[in-house]
C-alpha cells in the first residue's frame, strides 16, 4: 500500500509539470485548463447533475454564485481535488472559476517549494500578465490570525486572475486541510468574491 501511495503522488507530479509545460502563451483565460476543463465550459461535460448539486458547499452567505467541491482523487491526474463556482441560476454550470488543489498536511515548507516551482513556469505563461505576490500573511478566515497563506497572483488584461497559492491552517482549522491551490477566475467570479459573497 505504501509503494502504491508513493506511485500516485509520482504520476500526480509528474501530469503536474507537464500540465504546466504544454500550456501556450497566450492571454485569454479560456486557453488554461485543468483537469481537462476550461473557463466557461459546462460542468455538465464532466460531471451529471446529481453529482454536482450533492457536492454543493456552504461556503458563501450569497448564494449568487455556488461553490461546488470534488474529492475524486482516483478520477484525477494532477490534483487530489479539484473545486469550481458557476451561476446559481445558470442551467448548464459553466465554470467561473476552476481550483486544482494538492494536499500538503503540516508540510508547508514543502508546499513552498511547489509553489515556486509553478509559479516559475507561470511567468513564462503569462508575460503580458501583471504579478502580484504575497507572502506569510494571515488568512481572514481565522479569527485568531494563526492561519497563514502565500500566493502569487497573475491579472491578465481581461482582468480575469490565475494564481498559485499555498495555505497552512491553524490547529483549530485543520478540517480545512493545508494545501497547494492552482486556480483560474474570470472577473465576473472575482467581483462577485470580492464584492458579494461574503453579504
Amino acid at each position: 500500500m505504501l509503494v502504491s501511495w508513493h506511485m500516485n503522488k509520482l504520476i500526480k507530479t509528474l501530469f503536474f509539470t507537464i500540465f504546466l509545460t504544454s500550456l501556450a502563451q497566450a492571454d485569454d483565460i479560456t486557453d488554461y485548463e485543468i483537469e481537462g476543463m476550461r473557463i466557461g465550459e459546462s460542468a455538465l461535460e464532466y460531471f451529471n447533475k446529481n453529482e454536482i448539486e450533492k457536492n454543493i458547499q456552504n461556503y458563501y452567505p450569497n448564494k449568487e454564485v455556488l461553490p461546488v467541491w470534488l474529492p475524486f482523487d482516483d478520477k484525477l491526474n494532477t490534483y487530489d481535488g479539484v473545486q469550481f463556482h458557476y451561476k446559481k441560476n445558470d442551467k448548464e454550470f459553466k465554470f467561473l472559476a476552476i481550483s486544482g488543489v494538492i494536499w500538503h498536511k503540516n508540510d508547508y515548507k514543502g508546499c513552498m517549494k511547489k509553489l515556486e516551482t509553478v509559479d516559475q513556469n507561470l511567468k513564462d505563461i503569462f508575460k503580458n500578465a501583471s504579478r502580484q505576490v504575497r507572502k506569510n500573511e494571515p488568512h481572514n478566515g481565522d479569527p485568531s490570525g494563526e492561519s497563514i497563506f502565500s500566493g502569487v497572483y497573475y491579472v491578465l488584461n481581461t482582468k480575469d486572475f490565475a494564481s498559485v497559492i499555498c495555505y497552512d491552517w491553524s490547529d483549530n482549522l485543520k478540517q480545512f486541510g493545508d494545501n497547494l491551490r492552482v486556480s483560474l477566475r474570470t472577473k465576473e467570479y472575482q467581483d462577485w468574491i470580492n464584492n458579494k459573497a461574503y453579504k
